[in-house]
């Protein structure tokens, strides 16, 4: 995967940081779209 792509997605290993950072609600959204290694952001 080349770099600029790989900036557009959370790893599983980083999304522990990442939904302390978002509200609750927020992140049950973020979770429920997180079915497979990768979510992508927006």
């Amino acid at each position: 995967m080349d770099s600029s792509l790989n900036r557009r997605f959370i790893t599983k290993s980083s999304i522990s940081n990442f939904e302390t950072k978002l509200p609750q609600d927020n992140f049950i959204r973020v979770h429920k779209s997180f079915t497979s290694t990768t979510i992508e952001l927006e």
